[in-house]
C-alpha cells in the first residue's frame, strides 16, 4: 500500500514544504512510474481531499489511470481504518500517517524528501534504524528503492523483525 500524503495547499499551505504543488505532484507521479515496475500489486490511498483548491483534477490520480497493477483505494478517508490489510506500507513525510503504519508492525518503507517535511537528523537516526529509510534526493534512490520493494515479502518481514528493537 502507498499512502499519499500529497495534499496540494495552493497559496494556504503552512510552512512544511520548500517546493510548489506541481513539484510535489512532479515527485509523486515519478514515485508512481517507479511503483508500476515493481512485482507486487500496489494499492495507492490518496490523502483525504475535503477542501478542494484546484478546479483541475490531481494529476497524480490521472496517472494512475492506464497503470496495470496499480489499485486506487477510492474511498475519502484515513489509511490508518484499513492499513492492517496490507503486508507491506509505503508512505513519506513524518505526519500522523507514518505513526500508524509504525504501530501496525507491517514493514514500512518510508521515503525522506529533503523539500518537503524532511526529518529532522534525531528522526532521521531513529527512523534509519528501525524502518526501511529511503533519501528521495539519493542519486541511486529509484535503483535502490525499486530493488528493495522487488524482493520476496518474507525476506523483507525477516529484516523487518531484525529492526524490532530499534522500533521500540
Amino acid at each position: 500500500l502507498y499512502i499519499s500524503n500529497n495534499l496540494f495547499m495552493g497559496n494556504i499551505g503552512g510552512v512544511y514544504s520548500w517546493c510548489s504543488d506541481f513539484a510535489k505532484a512532479k515527485i509523486e507521479i515519478e514515485i508512481i512510474n517507479m511503483l508500476e515496475n515493481i512485482n507486487k500489486k500496489v494499492f495507492f490511498k490518496p490523502y483525504p481531499e475535503f477542501n478542494k483548491r484546484y478546479y483541475e483534477s490531481n494529476p497524480c490520480l490521472n496517472e494512475l489511470k492506464n497503470k496495470n497493477n496499480i489499485e486506487i483505494i477510492k474511498e475519502n478517508y484515513d489509511a490508518r481504518y484499513f492499513i492492517n490489510n496490507f503486508k507491506l506500507l509505503i508512505c513519506g513525510m513524518a505526519t500522523s500517517t507514518v505513526s500508524w503504519t509504525i504501530m501496525s508492525d507491517i514493514p514500512t518503507v518510508f521515503i525522506n524528501y529533503k523539500n518537503i517535511a524532511p526529518l529532522n537528523q534525531d528522526a532521521y537516526n531513529i527512523f534509519k534504524k528501525g524502518l526501511f529509510l529511503f533519501d528521495y534526493d539519493d542519486k541511486n534512490f529509484f535503483s535502490d528503492i525499486t530493488s528493495f520493494l522487488n524482493k520476496d515479502l518474507e525476506e523483507i518481514k525477516k529484516i523487518w523483525q531484525s529492526k524490532k528493537t530499534h522500533r521500540n
